[in-house]
């Protein structure tokens, strides 16, 4: 077995513990927990304390209502005051993904949560090879495996919270075989690194802004490390990609967001030769979603 797949089984195996310790019951965890309920941030009111897309990288729960879904963003339960369950209704089909979210540790204006995910996205890939790569791959069954420990620094009645995350996502065969070497796809091609290279760590940066009950700000950070395979295997493996948003709540139900993503490619940084030290930036792409909460 080479050392990444080591090293995330490894972190796979911490996750788990650790999201088994936290379901587990433990009344002074729980208790501190429980007491902390009530969010300080005015945004909390609206369901602005939480990130709109894509997967959120701090500790916060939904705090408005229960429910939430976007247009492109996952559909998110509250299940109770420590967990959250989310998963992408749009990729089900293809894609099948589920997500949980737990909040372990509370201290003064320290947040510890553990998150994990499982998904299928042998369906997605072998439409794309369908629409776009013809027969040239195989595609085997496939099982994509994303945890992550998060911590957020959100002191009371201030409109700023910090949060650090170390995600780890991997898409091992367990069926057939895989060949696709490498995905050659500019802004995609950091997003399918588990799949494409093997095993991928994350380390992100998230700064939330509140200036107002119905006004949010976020700025994600992420650095990404994957082992470079086939083609590009002597390129840069350090990839980088951002996103900033501005989110308005028009009520506790409602509310839109803005904003755009860029993430630096290997294929850029290669078009380049070289010149930069880091891999070269993407062009931007933009988001904008619509939320509902019940």
């Amino acid at each position: 077995m080479h050392r990444p797949a080591r090293r995330t089984l490894a972190t796979l195996c911490i996750a788990t513990a650790i999201t088994a310790w936290a379901a587990g019951p433990n009344p002074a965890t729980a208790q501190a927990v429980e007491a902390a309920v009530p969010v300080d941030l005015a945004a909390g009111a609206t369901g602005l304390n939480t990130h709109p897309l894509f997967e959120p990288g701090d500790t916060a729960l939904l705090s408005a209502r229960p429910w939430q879904v976007g247009v492109f963003g996952p559909l998110r339960w509250r299940y109770d005051d420590r967990t959250e369950l989310s998963g992408h209704p749009l990729a089900f089909l293809v894609a099948p993904n589920a997500m949980i979210k737990r909040q372990v540790w509370h201290q003064g204006d320290l947040w510890l949560a553990v998150r994990g995910g499982l998904g299928v996205p042998t369906g997605l890939l072998k439409l794309a090879q369908t629409q776009f790569w013809g027969d040239q791959y195989s595609i085997g069954w496939m099982l994509s495996l994303d945890v992550a420990v998060i911590a957020t620094w959100q002191p009371a009645g201030s409109p700023l919270a910090l949060s650090l995350h170390l995600r780890e996502r991997w898409a091992p065969t367990l069926i057939g075989e895989t060949d696709i070497v490498h995905n050659d796809t500019p802004l995609l091609e950091e997003s399918v690194a588990h799949i494409t290279d093997g095993p991928t760590t994350i380390i992100g940066l998230d700064i939330d802004m509140y200036p107002g009950e119905r006004l949010a700000f976020f700025v994600d950070l992420d650095v990404q490390w994957s082992p470079a395979s086939g083609p590009f295997a002597d390129d840069a493996n350090i990839d980088l990609r951002g996103k900033m948003m501005a989110a308005w709540a028009w009520s506790t139900r409602v509310s839109t967001s803005l904003g755009f993503m860029w993430v630096s490619s290997r294929l850029d940084r290669q078009r380049l030769n070289g010149f930069l030290p880091v891999p070269g930036f993407g062009i931007p792409l933009p988001l904008i979603d619509v939320t509902w909460r019940w």
